[in-house]
């Protein structure tokens, strides 16, 4: 799992450098922001409440690094609303597993 800063890719690393620029920097807006990473401002927007929220590791993709537990310890963690329970489907590694009845 990804905890700090240096264990992001380069592309994932720039991005949260943007990203945090714009949450402290107010001269960096969301506008700004999208024009550098090429996205549009709704996802600069998403990004910045993942960031708030879960730090450098709300950057990452979650198909590629993140897994719904993994949210939920970060959020625990971090003393953010942790529930998750549902009966949605929960992806773990490549294979989605559906709860036990």
């Amino acid at each position: 799992m990804i905890q700090t800063l240096s264990e992001l890719d380069p592309e994932d690393a720039f991005r949260f450098e943007i990203i945090s620029k714009t949450l402290s920097d107010p001269t960096w807006t969301a506008e700004r922001a999208a024009e550098v990473l090429h996205l549009t401002m709704r996802q600069v927007f998403r990004l910045k409440a993942k960031v708030q929220r879960l730090g450098s590791v709300g950057v990452v993709h979650g198909s590629r690094a993140v897994t719904r537990s993994m949210l939920c310890r970060l959020r625990c963690a971090n003393g953010s609303d942790a529930s998750m329970s549902g009966t949605s489907p929960v992806k773990t590694g490549t294979m989605m597993h559906s709860p036990k009845p």
